[in-house]
């Protein structure tokens, strides 16, 4: 029975590790889509739309991540 206790606190904190990962991979992918933007924007400098079109990308993969890394957080719902 201990184990079976033992898995079910661990499937409870399963969505909180996914949410952790999540974040995490999109902060890293917000950070190069914005490095690969900034490359593009000095090997073809004369497009420089191309270059912010791909900041705002990277920013909206990095908040992406970090909302389901919210979302999926755990709460204390304690009682007042």
């Amino acid at each position: 029975m201990k184990s079976l206790r033992t898995l079910l606190v661990e499937l409870k904190q399963l969505p909180a590790e996914i949410g952790y990962i999540l974040g995490w991979t999109g902060d890293i992918l917000a950070v190069l889509v914005i490095i690969g933007s900034a490359i593009l924007y000095v090997a073809l400098g004369t497009e420089p739309m191309f270059a912010l079109g791909g900041c705002i990308f990277g920013v909206l993969i990095f908040l992406i991540g970090r909302g389901l890394q919210y979302v999926l957080a755990p709460r204390n719902h304690s009682a007042p």
